[in-house]
């Protein structure tokens, strides 16, 4: 079995040789490592050289795109070979056996299940909301009790362990940065297809200041964040958990608040949902503070809070 691994690294040097080392100290030859830098001002790739590290594609971008759109213009997923492929971020980094147990995991599930998809790992130490390796049909993305939404605020993150049939389905959907998040849903909800969730531990994530969830690039994903929220909402709500459709439409709405020019979307949202707007009447009150404040000030704010935030 080969394993593909695609991380994508901005000004991250130091953390990225964390990271290929991670990989390999895992002893383990069939795998390949591609590294998308994505337009890095710090020497990135002069560092990469220093070590010799013979097992790395390196692709080089000449401009910071964000993580989507240098997936698109790298063109990786039509480069890898392996039979199982994940992204590792680059402030992430492999956790020893992880390579020896994606490797077990996937012939003994991948091999006996042919609507499975992806194998999920937990990035926590104590993640009780997944025991062993529970199962879960993706046509139910979207209701509360999927493994992703247990935290009933949004899509809870995993180190995920795709095969080839995924990577199929994901070249129908993901042809432009904004599809990205979008690909994975309607991967998951147009198909009778499966998930393995597991809280078994493989890997580390960091959560330090030049993290998306910090805001880094918030300009550029706000608007892929809106592209994703509203066509969720407008294909899936009727297929949506009660819970989850409520962090929809509040997220679509704050997202439709950062981004210009959505003035007449945040009224017609208001009417659509107006019984979840009339018990959260604090967002009537922000909608016509929306009107006066510019879209761009209300950015810098969410950009404020995002670098501030507390936990993952």
């Amino acid at each position: 079995m080969k394993i593909s691994i695609i991380t994508c690294t901005f000004n991250r040097k130091e953390k990225l040789i964390r990271n290929i080392r991670s990989v390999l100290d895992q002893e383990f030859d069939e795998l390949e490592q591609f590294i998308i830098d994505d337009g890095s001002t710090d020497d990135t790739l002069l560092e990469i050289k220093k070590h010799n590290f013979d097992h790395l594609r390196i692709i080089s971008l000449k401009t910071n795109l964000g993580q989507p759109a240098a997936l698109i213009e790298s063109n990786v997923f039509n480069l890898i070979s392996g039979d199982v492929h994940f992204l590792l971020d680059s402030d992430d980094y492999l956790l020893p056996g992880a390579i020896k147990k994606i490797k077990n995991d996937a012939n003994k599930y991948f091999s006996d299940n042919k609507k499975l998809i992806s194998i999920n790992y937990s990035y926590e130490e104590n993640n009780k909301s997944i025991n062993g390796y529970s199962k879960f049909e993706t046509k139910n993305i979207f209701k509360d009790d999927y493994a992703r939404n247990l935290t009933n605020k949004g899509f809870k993150d995993y180190l995920s362990v795709r095969n080839k049939i995924y990577l199929n389905e994901q070249f129908k959907y993901f042809r432009k940065p904004e599809d990205w998040y979008l690909s994975y849903y309607h991967i998951c909800a147009k198909n009778e297809f499966q998930e393995l969730f597991t809280s078994e531990r493989i890997y580390n994530m960091d959560f330090s200041d030049d993290t998306v969830t910090r805001g880094l690039n918030i300009e550029k994903y706000s608007k892929w964040s809106l592209n994703t929220r509203k066509i969720a909402y407008e294909e899936y709500k009727t297929i949506m958990g009660k819970i989850y459709k409520q962090y929809t439409i509040k997220s679509l709405f704050f997202n439709y608040l950062v981004n210009s020019g959505n003035n007449l979307n945040k009224f017609k949202l208001l009417f659509n949902e107006k019984i979840f707007f009339v018990k959260n009447f604090h967002f009537i009150i922000l909608l016509f503070i929306s009107l006066i404040i510019p879209s761009n000030f209300i950015l810098k704010i969410k950009k404020f809070l995002k670098k501030n935030k507390k936990v993952r």
